[in-house]
């Protein structure tokens, strides 16, 4: 049995591009998957501190919802990211690729607005 010039081009090509990056990123997942993050930011501490109240944390879910930033642009989370409060805790659902250092970044920068970073470590 002999393979055709086409077969032959296929095979070899395919033996060249083995273990090779641009192999990897085409046979990753990763495009075609939701991928589901889940962060919960705890402001019990805070707020049984007395350093936190409702209005402040209400303040901080709607600054996480208008600043945080998907796809180079910022508030429009769409169905991507879930943000919601639940008694002294805000949970950040994501379902496209996010990051932990993003989420510590806007909650220092808020902290700092309201100037309650020198009280909080």
């Amino acid at each position: 049995m002999t393979k055709t010039k086409a077969e032959q081009k296929g095979a070899s090509s395919a033996k060249a591009r083995k273990g090779s990056k641009a192999d990897d990123r085409r046979n990753s997942s990763t495009s075609k998957i939701a991928v589901k993050k889940e962060f919960t930011i705890d402001c019990t501490t805070p707020a049984n501190d007395g350093i936190f109240d409702t209005q402040i944390l209400q303040g901080f879910e709607e600054y996480l919802k208008e600043r945080t930033k998907i796809g180079g642009k910022t508030g429009q989370l769409q169905d991507k990211v879930k943000i919601g409060l639940t008694d002294s805790k805000i949970t950040v659902k994501a379902y496209v690729p996010f990051s932990k250092r993003y989420m510590k970044y806007l909650t220092k920068r808020y902290l700092k607005k309201k100037q309650l970073r020198d009280w909080l470590r």
